[in-house]
């Protein structure tokens, strides 16, 4: 019998091993992404200059641009934008199109995260909520 894992739910989820990545169907990447200042730089989607310059400016031009969802200049945080309720860098296949300059939250998953040490991947190719 298969867990069923809800996304919205990190107390349903699997201990993460290695070998989960292997079968993956991009579960975690059905979340919000968190991006910071280096990541939009590393992604190519800002200079350091234009963000020294004004955050505010930068996170209009890229709301504008569907990039960004939302942006919280306090934290300096700016949430991804997602297409059909996946990160917008996933390709047909659920393979990440910037693997190599991905965000610092993706780089970091799943020691970070709402579970440390543990993934929202199933067995299963359905996950209950958003997929």
């Amino acid at each position: 019998m298969h867990k069923i894992v809800d996304i919205d739910r990190p107390s349903t989820w699997t201990k993460w091993h290695k070998s989960l990545c292997f079968q993956c169907n991009a579960s975690c990447c059905s979340m919000p992404v968190e991006v910071y200042v280096e990541d939009l730089c590393r992604l190519n989607l800002a200079s350091f200059e234009e963000c020294q310059d004004s955050l505010k400016k930068v996170a209009q031009r890229l709301k504008k641009a569907k990039i960004i969802k939302s942006f919280n200049l306090r934290k300096e945080v700016f949430i991804l934008e997602q297409n059909y309720g996946t990160c917008l860098f996933l390709d047909r296949n659920h393979r990440c199109k910037v693997y190599e300059q991905r965000p610092k939250t993706c780089r970091e998953h799943p020691v970070t995260g709402p579970r440390p040490g543990y993934c929202p991947a199933s067995s299963r190719k359905s996950h209950k909520g958003r997929m």
